[in-house]
């Protein structure tokens, strides 16, 4: 016969490890604070998403407007630079065009009247002024050359512009303006290829004015500050 009562394994659980129970209650704590977590992170997730959806209308419903007349202003400027770019190009394509058939004085002259700010109304000027000045219409070509340097005066072509005036002036006998011209190229285009020969062209003047000492002056300033120029020109024409 037994002396000492059984003891159930419940009972043990109970009696002998009596930290079983407080592990049993601490487990379900913790599960019911992590379901809990869970469950406040999928509220909010709920609440939120609508929340951002709702911004978004907001936002589109009171930008809407604004937004698509910004789209349409856009595409307006777009087409219209790209409309002006074709019309340029193909305005260019006549004007040379044009140019390519041109011949007499008449046809440099409609170029330049039908197509004044193209391309091919600067060459225009210059073969409408050359025409002129082989048919010794002096005054006419240096006019024509005149227009070309107040259309283009930023152009490079003008300081050789302004030497054919000059030799224009020289050959109507106007030695003294021509003169001028010469020194006025000399000065302000003192880099450009074009003053030593504008400084030679007031040495023959000054020669045939008998001013023998300033068109000695005027060769002495070509030698010392545009010998290396002058010299392979010189080489450059044989």
């Amino acid at each position: 016969p037994m002396t000492e009562r059984s003891v159930a394994p419940e009972d043990k659980r109970e009696e002998g490890w009596p930290w079983a129970g407080n592990c049993r209650v601490a487990s379900l704590g913790a599960l019911g604070s992590s379901g809990g977590e869970s469950q406040a992170h999928m509220q909010a997730d709920s609440t939120s998403s609508p929340d951002r959806m709702i911004d978004t209308q907001v936002f589109l419903g009171r930008y809407k407007v604004p937004i698509l007349i910004g789209l349409a202003v856009a595409l307006v400027v777009a087409a219209g630079y790209g409309g002006y770019r074709v019309y340029v190009a193909n305005r260019e394509a006549k004007a040379s065009a044009l140019l390519a058939g041109a011949k007499t004085i008449l046809d440099y002259q409609k170029v330049i009247a039908d197509y004044p700010d193209a391309g091919a109304a600067v060459s225009a000027y210059l073969l409408l002024a050359k025409e002129q000045r082989e048919k010794q219409q002096f005054a006419g070509a240096n006019a024509t050359l005149e227009k070309f340097v107040n259309a283009q005066p930023k152009d490079g072509l003008v300081p050789t512009t302004k030497m054919a005036m000059a030799a224009n002036m020289d050959s109507m006998g106007k030695g003294d303006a021509a003169l001028e011209m010469y020194r006025q190229i000399a000065s302000n285009y003192a880099q450009d290829y074009t003053a030593p020969l504008a400084l030679l062209a007031q040495a023959e003047i000054l020669k045939a004015k008998g001013k023998t000492e300033e068109a000695r002056q005027a060769c002495a300033t070509v030698m010392t500050q545009y010998r290396r120029g002058v010299v392979l020109g010189r080489d450059e024409r044989g």
